[in-house]
């Protein structure tokens, strides 16, 4: 359970800042600059503490949400739906 749990973490939190780092400071950089919602001295760990509290909500809910997918199909197929 704690190795899937972190493979699902890490597989959030290793592209997603990075990716999230590009998107905002590089190809919209000028958007976002207009609209004015970013500091001038960026706080960088808040965006990652940020992502990581999504990669443990990420990791905790989707094999919950796998499993009840899992049974809610298992029931159908049993009633023959």
């Amino acid at each position: 359970m704690r190795t899937r749990f972190l493979l699902g973490f890490l597989a959030y939190v290793l592209p997603t800042f990075p990716i999230g780092w590009f998107w905002h400071m590089t190809v919209f950089k000028s958007y976002y600059d207009g609209l004015e919602v970013y500091r001038d001295d960026l706080l960088v760990p808040l965006g990652l503490a940020s992502i990581v509290v999504q990669g443990v909500q990420y990791a905790v809910v989707s094999p919950l949400l796998a499993l009840a997918f899992a049974r809610t199909r298992a029931s159908a197929e049993a009633v023959g739906a």
